[in-house]
């Protein structure tokens, strides 16, 4: 719970919503990281009581209904640097003193039996996710600065903080549980959003995955070393993957995809639940300025391909949204990492699926643009004759930008040096000529698209 700050301001409920499920895409969470955030209100809740005298300075001044109250004295200051003069005074360590006698002496005549009660608690619960266990939120809330909550805002946090104490003590279904989180994430309190999610999860561990999903999302704003280990977690949970199979997947086959497919199918074979989940976990490892990008980025590409290699499975319908969906993720942990062939594959499934059904042929084809650019720059003709199949059945060769960039490919493959140096740069002249004058059937219509086009062209030309 350290890695969450007890409240955020700048913590957008709305934007991000931890209590909807994949709220985090790929390479996305530098647009709402808040983990430079965690230490920014240095208040911990029920930290243990320091002992002897400094113990009672800094209670007693604290826990009577105001911040500036000191108990033994029964003084109210108007501030803290007033305040902080008298705890030195000589009088006020007097009264301290003469308070823990008063204190020591009342508890002295107490019978054995009570005092061995007390000492004989039970022991918090552990943890399902190896972290600290819960412990009962204080309904005291004078340590909290008050700039930070006005006076309203206080009073519902100390009602719903008594109400977690009464829902531990009691049989309080999911549900209620579920809405006190929800309230406290949109008062901005991360740390007790997290630790009602917390007793969640120890009181309802037939449902455990509903709240621990939520405590995994919201560990993916402060700290992905949580969420990644609550992640890991909820799959070996759910589906009966341990976590050491998908990093032992990632390591061997990580980075050759047709294997890694196979891997996974194999392993999905007898799954039947939702492949959600897996997409989520995937999210969670598919970011930037992680500690182990490399590795991170494999064990996405291993959560990828099990949710397709079991969507792949279950659906009943081409295209498949959620499959597609999933391919997009790939080809974008592809491209990170420098596997551009693989990610183009990805994408062009996608077109080829989407080609058979699709009515707008216009969008598909300036999607196949990049790859048939791409391919012709690397000279790939096994991927050059895909693309061909799906350009014909999209009647793309109507389009002069896919038109000139067919006839480069070709002459770059037949090594036609009098195409490339002579007759080739004119249709490129005439292809800039189209794009000037209205009405022409043109895919590009921006005018950087154009130029970088142009500049792309002109080097298959040169090279």
């Amino acid at each position: 719970m350290e890695a969450l700050p007890e409240t955020d301001p700048g913590l957008h409920s709305n934007a991000f919503n931890v209590f909807d499920s994949l709220f985090l895409q790929p390479f996305q969470r530098t647009e709402f990281n808040r983990s430079r955030f965690t230490n920014a209100i240095p208040v911990v809740l029920n930290a243990p009581p320091a002992s002897g005298p400094q113990r009672n300075n800094v209670q007693d001044t604290q826990n009577n209904g105001s911040d500036l109250y000191c108990r033994p004295c029964k003084k109210k200051f108007n501030n803290v640097a007033t305040m902080q003069t008298h705890v030195k005074s000589a009088k006020h360590l007097t009264a301290v003193k003469k308070r823990g006698q008063i204190s020591g002496a009342a508890t002295k005549g107490e019978p054995q039996a009570k005092q061995e009660r007390i000492n004989t608690k039970k022991s918090p619960k552990p943890s399902p996710f190896g972290l600290s266990a819960v412990q009962p939120i204080s309904p005291d809330r004078s340590a909290l600065p008050s700039q930070h909550l006005s006076d309203k805002p206080r009073v519902v946090i100390d009602d719903m903080t008594e109400k977690l104490n009464q829902f531990k003590s009691t049989d309080s279904t999911l549900d209620v549980y579920m809405q006190l989180a929800r309230e406290n994430y949109h008062l901005q309190r991360p740390k007790a959003t997290a630790k009602v999610l917390m007793a969640a999860c120890e009181h309802h561990q037939d449902q455990i995955q509903i709240p621990a999903v939520v405590l995994a999302r919201l560990f993916c704003i402060y700290d992905m070393k949580y969420a990644h280990t609550f992640y890991l977690s909820l799959l070996h949970q759910i589906y009966g993957v341990l976590p050491e199979t998908i990093k032992e997947l990632a390591m061997s086959h990580g980075l050759i995809a047709p294997i890694l497919q196979k891997k996974c199918q194999d392993l999905t074979r007898q799954w039947t639940q939702d492949p959600l989940l897996l997409e989520e976990a995937g999210h969670s490892f598919a970011q930037l300025h992680t500690l182990e990008p490399v590795e991170t980025s494999l064990l996405a590409l291993v959560l990828y391909h099990l949710a397709l290699a079991l969507c792949s499975t279950q659906s009943t319908c081409s295209p498949c949204d959620h499959c597609q969906r999933l391919r997009q993720s790939l080809a974008a942990v592809y491209d990170h990492i420098g596997h551009h062939s693989t990610g183009a594959h990805m994408r062009l499934l996608n077109i080829e699926e989407q080609a058979l059904s699709s009515d707008s042929k216009p969008d598909l084809l300036r999607q196949l643009l990049p790859m048939l650019v791409q391919s012709t720059e690397n000279d790939d003709c096994e991927r050059m004759h895909r693309l061909n199949l799906v350009i014909k059945l999209l009647d793309g060769f109507d389009y002069p930008e896919i038109k000139v960039l067919w006839n480069i490919a070709s002459a770059r493959k037949r090594y036609d040096l009098l195409a490339l140096e002579s007759q080739l740069p004119g249709e490129l002249d005439y292809l800039a000529l189209l794009w000037q004058s209205d009405g022409n059937k043109v895919l590009l219509q921006s005018d950087s698209d154009r130029q970088d086009y142009l500049q792309r062209l002109s080097c298959c030309l040169s090279t």
